[in-house]
C-alpha cells in the first residue's frame, strides 16, 4: 500500500515545474522547478472514501549563484554573465571614447594647424612643437584612462516563502472520467544582489605625460582638478550623467508573481505506465516591472509579463522499488510587457562643436572639459548592457523557453516511508526582443539581445517523507552543471504539504 500511495505522490513532482513564479533571468516557473508534492489520491484511496479534496503547501526556497557560464560555455565569474563581457571606461563612456579615436580637442588650435585639417593631426606633438596642453590624444586623461578595466564582482541571493492551494476534482464528459486539480500560488520573496568593483589598468598613474618643449600643466594634474580618486571618476563623472545610480548592495522585498495552475491526468491501461499528465500554468505579473535605475537593479516575479507554460508528464513503474523512470517536457510562452529600460543607442554629431553645447553627449569633466572641441562623430553610448544613457519605454518581449527531463524515482528508501528522486534536466531559451518606443532616435536593441538565448544543464535530487496519506515533508536542492549565458545557480529547498 505505501508503495502504491507513494508513486501517486509523484504526481506532485511534476507540479514543481508550474507552480512557482518566475524569473525572466534565470527564472524558475514550470521550467526552473520548484517542486510541488501533491498528495494525490490512489485507487485505494480516492477523494470520496478518504474525504480530502484539498492540499495546503507551505513552501521555503533559497538559491545563490557567484559563477556563470558565458557565451562560449566557459565557467567563470557571474559578472561575466551579467554584463556579457569584461569592459573597459571606454565601453562605457561615450567621452571617453570620443578621447580615445581622437575626436577630442581643446581650443585654441595647435599654431600653424589649419582648422579644417584636425582630424588628421598626429595624435602626440611632434619633437620641438610647444603647444598648448590638451592639443593632443595622449594629453587627455580620457584617453590614459581609456583601456582602465572596471572588473565587477557580482553575487546573487533569492529566498522565498510560498503558499499554495490545489483543490482536486474528478469528473464525467461522454462516459469518460477526468481527474485533476486546480489551485494557485503566492510568493514572497526577497532578492540581494550584490555588486562590487575595481578599475585597473590604464596609464594615467603610470608617468607624467605632457606635449612639446614647455610642459604648462600634465594630466595628472588635471585629473585630480576635475576628480578625488578613480572611484569618484566612475560614479560622479560617468554613471551620475546617465541618471544611474550604483549600490554594492541592493535588496527588494515583496510579493512575486502569483500563479494559477490547472491539470488534467489519464491512466493509461498498460500496467509499466501509471498516469499521463497535461496541464497549464499562467503567471500573472503581481511582483513589478523590471527597471534600470540601478546597476544591475533586482526585480521580483519575471519583470512584468504574462506567461503561459505547457507542460506534459509519464511516469512509469517496475516490479522493482528501485527503477520507475519518469519523463518530462514543457514549454513557456510569454506576452510582451512595457517598461522604461536602458537601450543603446546610435549618437552623432555631423559638425564640430563645443562638447557642453551638444545635448546627446553626457560630459565627463564636471569644469574644464567645457574648452574642449569634439570632431564630427557617429558612435554608440556603450556596448555594455546596464550602462546605456538613458531609460525609455521599450516594449519587451521574454524568449520562448523549453525544457526536457528524464529522472527516476526510488520508492522505500531508508524505509517505507521515504522516497528519493533524480533528475536531469535540460533547459534551453530563445532570444529576447526590445523594441523602443521612441522612434526619433537610432537604438540598438541588438546590444542587449545577443546574449539572451540561453542553455542549462541541471541535476536535481529530492527526498520524501511521507506521513501516512494526509502529510509530506520534503527537501532536495537544484545545481546548474553547465550552461550558456546563465548564472550557475544552486538552489535549496523544503516544503511542508497538507491535505485534508
Amino acid at each position: 500500500m505505501k508503495i502504491v500511495i507513494a508513486r501517486f505522490l509523484i504526481i506532485c513532482a511534476f507540479i514543481s515545474y508550474s507552480i512557482k513564479g518566475t524569473d525572466a533571468w534565470y527564472f524558475d516557473l514550470h521550467l526552473d522547478g520548484k517542486e510541488n508534492w501533491f498528495l494525490n489520491k490512489a485507487s485505494d484511496y480516492s477523494g470520496e472514501e478518504s474525504g480530502r479534496h484539498s492540499m495546503i503547501r507551505f513552501d521555503y526556497y533559497h538559491d545563490f549563484a557567484n559563477k556563470g557560464f558565458n557565451n562560449c560555455g566557459v565557467h567563470t565569474g557571474l559578472s561575466s554573465t551579467v554584463f556579457n563581457n569584461c569592459f573597459s571606461l571606454r565601453d562605457i563612456s561615450l567621452f571617453v571614447k570620443l578621447s580615445d579615436c581622437n575626436k577630442v580637442h581643446r581650443c585654441p588650435i595647435v599654431p600653424g594647424e589649419n582648422p579644417l585639417d584636425r582630424c588628421q593631426r598626429p595624435e602626440v606633438a611632434p619633437n620641438g612643437i610647444v603647444s598648448r596642453f590638451g592639443s593632443y590624444r595622449t594629453d587627455l586623461y580620457p584617453t590614459l584612462l581609456a583601456p582602465t578595466n572596471v572588473c565587477f564582482n557580482a553575487e546573487k541571493y533569492e529566498s522565498e516563502v510560498g503558499l499554495t492551494y490545489l483543490r482536486w476534482f474528478d469528473c464525467e464528459f461522454k462516459n469518460v472520467c477526468y481527474e485533476g486539480y486546480f489551485g494557485f500560488r503566492l510568493p514572497v520573496q526577497s532578492r540581494l544582489h550584490i555588486l562590487d568593483y575595481e578599475l585597473l589598468g590604464g596609464s594615467l598613474f603610470t608617468g607624467i605625460i605632457g606635449t612639446g618643449g614647455a610642459l604648462l600643466e600634465n594630466s595628472l594634474i588635471e585629473f585630480y582638478q576635475d576628480y578625488i580618486s578613480m572611484d569618484d571618476l566612475f560614479v560622479r563623472g560617468i554613471i551620475d550623467p546617465k541618471d544611474l545610480c550604483y549600490k554594492p548592495r541592493r535588496r527588494k522585498t515583496g510579493f512575486g508573481d502569483l500563479s494559477a495552475i490547472a491539470m488534467v491526468y489519464v491512466r493509461p491501461s498498460n500496467q509499466f505506465v501509471d498516469f499521463l499528465e497535461l496541464g497549464i500554468n499562467v503567471v500573472v505579473p503581481t511582483g513589478g516591472k523590471l527597471a534600470s535605475d540601478y546597476i544591475w537593479e533586482p526585480y521580483l516575479g519575471n519583470g512584468g509579463a504574462f506567461q503561459t507554460d505547457l507542460f506534459a508528464n509519464v511516469l512509469f513503474n517496475t516490479r522493482s522499488c528501485y527503477w520507475n523512470p519518469a519523463f518530462r517536457a514543457s514549454v513557456q510562452l510569454s506576452a510582451p510587457f512595457t517598461t522604461c529600460f536602458r537601450v543603446p543607442q546610435c549618437k552623432n554629431n555631423q559638425e564640430e562643436a563645443q562638447a557642453d553645447t551638444i545635448d546627446d553627449l553626457l560630459v565627463v569633466g564636471p569644469s574644464t572639459y567645457d574648452n574642449f572641441w569634439i570632431m564630427p562623430y557617429e558612435q554608440l553610448d556603450t556596448t555594455i548592457p546596464w550602462f546605456a544613457d538613458e531609460a525609455v519605454s521599450t516594449r519587451i518581449k521574454w524568449g520562448t523557453k523549453w525544457l526536457v527531463g528524464m529522472g527516476n524515482y526510488f520508492y522505500e528508501t531508508f524505509s517505507q516511508c521515504f522516497r528519493l528522486g533524480i533528475f536531469y534536466d535540460f533547459i534551453g531559451k530563445k532570444e529576447d526582443s526590445y523594441e523602443p518606443r521612441d522612434c526619433s532616435k537610432q537604438f540598438v536593441p541588438h546590444v542587449l539581445t545577443e546574449y539572451t538565448d540561453e542553455q542549462k544543464h541541471r541535476l536535481s535530487w529530492d527526498l520524501a517523507y511521507i506521513h501516512q496519506d494526509w502529510c509530506e515533508i520534503l527537501f532536495g536542492s537544484k545545481h546548474i552543471i553547465a550552461g550558456r549565458n546563465v548564472a550557475q545557480t544552486h538552489e535549496f529547498y523544503a516544503a511542508l504539504n497538507i491535505t485534508f
